[in-house]
This record gives C-alpha cells, structure tokens and sequence, in this order.
C-alpha cells in the first residue's frame, strides 16, 4: 500500500515536451530553462527523468496531474532539477508531501541532491522562506555552495549519504557542461571544510610531480629560473608556492623581497625550512586567494604556475589588481583530455578532492581576462611534458610598462 498521498509517473518524450511547452513556460524564467533539445538528449542517454505528480489513490491512465519534477540522472547521484505544483494547488502541501516522499523512499546507495537560491547571499525573503521549506521537509545543508551563472545556491541533501555530496554536485555538472562553460560559468565550493590544497601532504604531491611520467616540478623548476631573470623587478610575489620549488635561483638575484603565498601552511613551514638561508629576501604568507586577497602587498613581478586552475581567471585578476605587479608570469596546463587532468600515478588518489575546485584554463580565456584588467600578452612558450600533456608559459606587461629584459 502507498503511505504517500502522491506518486510519481514516469513522461513519454512527447508528455515531457507538452509540459515544457506550457507549464514550464508559466513556471520559469526564460533564463532558467534549459533549451528542450539538451533535456532530450539527456533523456534519450537515460541521464534525465521527468515525471508527473500524480495523487496515490488515482489509477487512471487519464488521472489529473497535480504537478512535474525533472532530475538530472548519472550512476550514484541524481540533482532535483525543475519542480513544481499547479497553480490552483499551490498551498495545499503537496510540494511538502512531494519532498517527504523523495526523502523517505530515497535510495541510500544514491545520492539525491536539490538546489536553492542562497538567502546569506541574495537578501531575498522568497529565497529565505524557499530554504525553509526544504529544510522543514527533510532535506538537509550538505554545506556545498555554488554559483551558476552568477546566481548563489546552496545544495541540499534530500536522500542519501552526505559525504561526498560536493564530488558528485560537481561531477554532474562537469559532465552535462562544455569545459568552457563550467570553467567560466560554475563555481562550487563547501563551507565548513579545508581547502582540498590543505589535505595533500606535500611530499605525496612532490614524489607525484617528479614521477618520470609526469615531470611536471623538473620542467616548473626552470621556468621559475627563466622568470626570475625575465624583468627588471626588485619586488616579487610567487601565488601558489607549495614546498618551494624553484627558490634556490633567487640565491644571487637582486630582488629586495619575495613573497610566498599558499593557503597550506604545512608547505609554507617547508619552504621557510628548505631556504632558511633567503630569510632575510623571502616572505612566507599563509592565504586563502578567493576570501583573502584584500591583504596581499604589492609587488613588480606576479608569478602563478598551476595556480589559476584553482581558484579561477575571476580570483585571479582581483589578486593581480591588489597587487599591481608590473609583469605576471603565468603557468597553466594544457590537457589531452579535459577530463583527466591529475596524470596517472600511483598517488593520484590523493588529489580526488582537487575535482571540486578545479577548472580547465586555455590560453584564450586567460588573454581575454588579463586584458580586460590592462594587461597584454608578451610572451608564450610551451613546454610538452611525456603525458602527451604540455605546461603553457603566459607572461603579460601592464600597459605603459617597458619591455621585457629578455
């Protein structure tokens, strides 16, 4: 027998593009609905469900619907993507029935996830009392924040096991986006918990970069060499410092003072260690580069390899707008495969939690956001490694900045 006073049928194709045609029509914004074709699509490579809310004790093939939900499907978690209750019903606890029902018969082996505005960051009262509802009906904070398209959400466990709720928000839009779009258009993010950078011990991440396969802190360590030397700088800030690589070519430069940046202060505690001898040139600051940046000094030279990955072109052009540098050193990957970006290895599942911060940079969108903030682009150089993968080198000067001494 159903405890529930509704249930759900599942919608033909044809009932789902009636429904999108009309009541979705009514229900959502232009800007909120997705095009049809990519909610068909998804549907026809059983990576969407629509249903109908229809009422427990009505049989009938042609029984009223009371209302629709939509979810995005992949193996292990499914995303509640529209919802909603006819008009004339509104008010009558269906919706929380709807929500109970989701709660209560979920399956514990997937993880089953909602969206709503974030009232701490829209001083919205409709979005307040939206979260109120959701929370009063069972649903629980996973502490996952994101930001789409500009909009602030938090993510809401409604059935399921809450650990790894970041990693499966985050998996499912990477896999139903263009990399272009998630890299420039998603931001996620838990509250409450460490940055994914401040988990990885730092001699797993070393013994990981200098595997022969990967070769990533050999060939980061000479282009450090090159930058160091590459201006006219008596001042520079390297953002992203980790344990130091490359440091040992300031010994005989003229910089007056350079400052380390990581949000890991196990690796800043390294560093200060490893080149104790530069104590009286180098800096060491613990920081976070999204929450943090108001407090960074100024510099002349802004290096950032396999920083901008993690925090974004947005993050990184407000640190290069307080610190003002005359000349930005930048390092990114190139990749073969979006997809897989952490090169194999034996530690590679060190870096799982990276997924959740992590966006795919290309040399376009890094030109476009450096230009938007004065910069031009001085110099490119690639540097394949043996994965098939390759490090781009992007310097920039601030416009009215002399050329480079190289």
């Amino acid at each position: 027998m159903n405890k529930h006073r509704y249930r759900l049928r599942s919608l033909s194709e044809n009932a789902l593009t009636a429904v999108y045609n009309t009541e979705m029509q009514r229900d959502f914004q232009p800007d909120e609905r997705k095009p049809l074709s990519m909610i068909l699509e998804a549907l026809a490579h059983g990576e969407y469900e629509a249903y109908g809310i229809y009422a427990a004790a009505s049989q009938e093939e042609n029984a009223e619907r009371v209302g629709y939900a939509f979810f995005v499907r992949l193996p292990g978690v499914r995303l509640l993507d529209y919802f909603a209750v006819s008009p004339q019903l509104r008010g009558t606890g269906i919706g929380s029935d709807f929500i109970r029902m989701l709660a209560e018969d979920g399956d514990e082996t997937e993880c089953l996830l909602l969206e709503t505005e974030d009232p701490e960051q829209i001083p919205d009262e409709t979005a307040a009392r939206r979260l109120r509802f959701y929370l009063r009906n069972g649903c629980t904070d996973t502490g996952v924040r994101s930001e789409l398209w500009g909009v602030p959400y938090q993510v809401l466990l409604v059935s399921g096991k809450p650990e790894h709720a970041a990693e499966e928000y985050t998996r499912i839009y990477r896999h139903n986006l263009p990399p272009h779009l998630f890299e420039t258009r998603v931001r996620i993010r838990e509250t409450g918990k460490k940055n994914p950078w401040e988990e990885i011990d730092l001699e797993t991440y070393e013994k990981h970069m200098s595997l022969d396969s990967v070769m990533q802190l050999q060939t980061m360590n000479q282009i450090m060499k090159s930058q160091f030397s590459a201006y006219p700088a008596e001042t520079a800030m390297i953002l992203g410092v980790a344990g130091g690589n490359g440091l040992e070519h300031l010994r005989g430069c003229a910089f007056r003072t350079v400052y380390g940046i990581d949000i890991n202060a196990a690796y800043l505690r390294a560093v200060s260690e490893r080149y104790a001898d530069l104590s009286g040139i180098l800096q060491c600051m613990r920081m976070d580069l999204i929450n943090e940046v108001p407090l960074l000094p100024n510099a002349q030279l802004l290096i950032a390899n396999l920083l901008i990955e993690y925090i974004g072109c947005s993050a990184f052009q407000n640190a290069v707008k307080k610190v003002s540098p005359e000349y930005v050193s930048c390092v990114i990957q190139i990749n073969t495969d979006a997809r897989e970006w952490v090169s194999d290895s034996p530690y590679l599942h060190a870096f799982d939690r990276l997924d959740t911060v992590h966006r795919q940079m290309n040399e376009a969108g890094l030109n476009t956001a450096m230009a938007q903030i004065g910069y031009t682009n001085a110099l490119q150089q690639s540097f394949p490694l043996p994965n098939g993968k390759a490090l781009l080198r992007l310097d920039y000067i601030k416009k009215n900045t002399g050329a480079a001494s190289e």
